[in-house]
């Protein structure tokens, strides 16, 4: 029967059935698990240097192999088990956990309007809804667009067989309605002014689809533009790329993951929404692009957030080779395209 002694050393971590020979050696694994292992062993031999593993118990080391693997075999924890926790971020991530820029005052204070703003849209919309509610049940209708809420009000305060609360609350509403589009058109001026000064915000704002309140946004909230290796990292952090669910090799395509910030990923979909209203007379290559998923029977919506991915990566481009947007085209008017 093997001494307690000699299965000590042959598994320092007491991990159970551990029949594995050392790191150094790579023989007794098979399958899935090589392709991690080699990334690792290629640590190991010095491509990736200074690190040890001081501090770390055999645990912490097994709980890894957890995190990395969701179901890990006896043979990758007895792997894990041997190796610096560090070593094994940096064979997984390549140069270990990524930190976020630091942002200098001047970009938090235009993320402070930014997010101001975006608060009295939010507000104001609410307002917007609750007035039309209220005059709907005393019959009095308006078209769609906030520029109607003024007639709407107007008829409601001119109805004398409406109960006067109920007048008086409505009118209340619109009031406030008024007020917070003040302080929006307020904070606006603020953010183009900012578009206009900041060099990075101008060559941004030459995209189709892109305006000052956006192009503003981006340069305030990305400090670092090498942080995104590719342009499509930079689309995955906005959150306009499909989702991947996948199972036995089989990669399924889903919906947008909606992750990173929301504020930018709206901004850039309401802007590719007004670009795909007139992709017909949008004579550029992206305006060709779009019309042609148009015409291939594409969802408007899906080719909408086909355009703002497309947006995304043209941006990335632009700050990250110091380029300016150079258009292939313009945007038709109406009456040429119908004289054609």
């Amino acid at each position: 029967m093997e001494a307690a002694a000699d299965r000590a050393a042959r598994n320092p971590g007491g991990l159970r059935d551990c029949r594995y020979p050392s790191p150094a050696s790579g023989a007794g694994f098979t399958g899935r698990e090589q392709a991690p292992i080699a990334l690792i062993q290629e640590g190991l031999n010095g491509v990736k240097t200074g690190l040890d593993g001081g501090g770390v118990d055999h645990a912490e080391r097994v709980d890894a192999a957890f995190r990395f693997s969701p179901k890990p075999s006896a043979s990758v924890c007895c792997f894990f088990a041997h190796l610096p926790i560090r070593l094994l971020r940096v064979a997984y991530f390549g140069s270990g956990p990524k930190f976020v820029p630091v942002k200098d005052t001047e970009q938090q204070g235009i993320l402070s309007i930014h997010t101001a703003r975006a608060l009295l849209v939010k507000q104001q919309t609410m307002l917007s809804n609750s007035v039309r509610g209220l005059a709907a049940e005393f019959g009095h209708t308006a078209a769609k667009g906030t520029e109607k809420l003024a007639e709407l009000a107007s008829e409601v305060a001119a109805d004398e067989m409406m109960p006067a609360r109920a007048r008086q609350a409505i009118v209340g509403l619109y009031d406030q309605f008024r007020a917070l589009d003040e302080g929006i058109q307020t904070l606006e001026a603020e953010i183009v002014a900012h578009a206009k000064s900041n060099e990075k915000a101008r060559i941004l704002d030459a995209i189709p689809g892109v305006g000052p309140i956006t192009a503003s946004l981006v340069v305030a909230t990305v400090s670092d533009w090498s942080v995104f290796k590719t342009a499509r990292d930079f689309a995955a952090w906005i959150g306009l790329v499909p989702r991947q669910n996948g199972t036995g090799g089989k990669v399924r395509l889903g919906k947008i993951t909606k992750a990173g910030n929301k504020l930018i990923r709206k901004l850039l979909v309401s802007g590719a929404t007004s670009m795909v209203r007139r992709a017909e007379r949008w004579d550029s290559a992206m305006g060709r692009w779009t019309a042609s998923l148009l015409k291939n029977g594409r969802p408007v919506r899906l080719v909408t957030v086909a355009l703002a991915n497309k947006v995304a990566r043209v941006m990335w481009a632009l700050m990250t080779h110091n380029d300016v947007y150079r258009p292939q085209g313009a945007v038709k008017p109406a009456a040429a395209v119908a004289a054609a």
